[in-house]
């Protein structure tokens, strides 16, 4: 029965470990002694501190290392080799799409001193020529966003514009107002994921020749928590030009949205985001007829929670350093005024009759076939007539 219980957990620490490797990150550098020559066969450990997950590689004869797949977060990174002093630099990040160049020098000594490497803190890409924005969860969190939506923040990335909510005269409508236009592409030619994994879809409307023909999966309201909410989010990267060819999906902008983790520490967050009528005053144009209207129904509630830490069963199984879990989740509940629109219903006879001289155009409701009737009679029933609206 141990062994039984057991097994769930196990499938879950596997994932994780697979989920890790969905990480676009990588380190990469060359290793030298104090005469400039590259050293082979040194150790280098990166250590994630917020999980303790190590990742594990060696020089190769030509004094260079790589390690790819790292998942996003804060790293110490520990290079060692017998006969030099042991290496220690302290707090490097790795963004999404991450490729960072971090090159050592080694001294003679023993292993047993260590010397802590102090650099710049600004690590930058100097392995390729992609132009990219990364906006990180510490930002989202100290910035106001109008419906907890990220469409603002992409707008901080530079060549990014949204369209026109106008619709010129004489062209039929479409429903692509505020989407994003990236360096001069479509709006529907940018490609989304999450953790990896695609989160475009298939416009909902038709598209015009030459269209590319895909857009960010969306709420009703055209948000962005039908791919990933607020408080769940990491941090997400736009790369908008001369990014790599594995990025072919879409010719515009690669949008790369990064979920939170769980780490060797529990942590939370309960929200609710309030709109209410109750506190607002009510609309002039209401107010400023003779019979004033009441004030319209307004209540939008945005709440949620995430939950993330180690996967643990008391006697069974501790995740500490190696399974984590993280949950999140949102729901919106709104109410909100709709302008009034007057919908013309098949007639009984009392609305317009003076207009056809045949009876049977007078009253739809009872000259139609008899097919026809029960889908006719489906509608309500006209609540205006001639007296009423000419």
């Amino acid at each position: 029965m141990r062994r039984i219980a057991v097994a769930p957990f196990f499938v879950l620490f596997l994932t994780g470990r697979l989920l890790a490797q969905a990480g676009n990150a990588s380190l990469t550098g060359f290793i030298q002694d104090s005469s400039k020559a590259f050293v082979p066969g040194v150790r280098v450990l990166a250590v994630n501190t917020d999980t303790n997950q190590q990742f594990e590689t060696s020089t190769n004869k030509d004094g260079s290392y790589n390690i790819s797949s790292l998942p996003v977060g804060p790293y110490r990174l520990q290079i060692e080799k017998v006969g030099f002093r042991t290496l220690l630099k302290e707090g490097v990040f790795l963004h999404t799409q991450d490729v960072l160049q971090i090159n050592f020098q080694m001294a003679v000594g023993s292993t047993s001193e260590t010397v802590t490497v102090i650099g710049d803190s600004n690590n930058i890409n100097t392995t390729d020529a992609a132009v990219g924005t990364v906006i990180d969860r510490q930002f989202v969190e100290n910035i106001p966003m109008n419906g907890r939506s990220f469409q603002t923040l992409v707008l901080l990335s530079p060549g990014t514009i949204t369209n026109t909510p106008q619709v010129s005269a004489g062209t039929p409508p479409s429903n692509d107002q505020g989407e994003y236009s990236v360096n001069g592409m479509r709006s529907d030619a940018n490609n989304f994921k999450v953790d990896g994994a695609s989160a475009s879809n298939s416009p909902t409307y038709t598209s015009a020749a030459g269209s590319s023909g895909m857009i960010g999966s969306a709420t009703m309201l055209g948000t962005t928590q039908a791919m990933l909410q607020v408080d769940s989010m990491e941090e997400f990267r736009m790369s908008t030009s001369t990014y790599s060819a594995e990025y072919g999906r879409q010719p515009g902008a690669q949008i790369t949205f990064r979920s939170r983790s769980g780490t060797n520490d529990y942590h939370g967050t309960v929200y609710e985001y309030l709109r209410n009528s109750a506190f607002d005053a009510n609309n002039w144009f209401n107010t400023y007829t003779t019979n004033p209207l009441p004030k319209p129904a307004e209540r939008q509630n945005d709440f949620g929670g995430t939950l993330g830490g180690p996967i643990s069963v008391p006697h069974l199984f501790s995740g500490q350093n190696r399974a984590f879990l993280f949950f999140g989740y949102e729901g919106l509940r709104l109410t909100q005024p709709q302008p009034a629109s007057i919908y013309y219903v098949p007639s009984n006879g009392t609305y317009n009759t003076a207009t056809y001289s045949d009876p049977r155009y007078k009253n739809l409701r009872q000259y139609a076939p008899a097919a026809l009737q029960p889908v006719l009679n489906a509608y309500p029933l006209p609540n205006c007539s001639t007296a009423i609206n000419p």
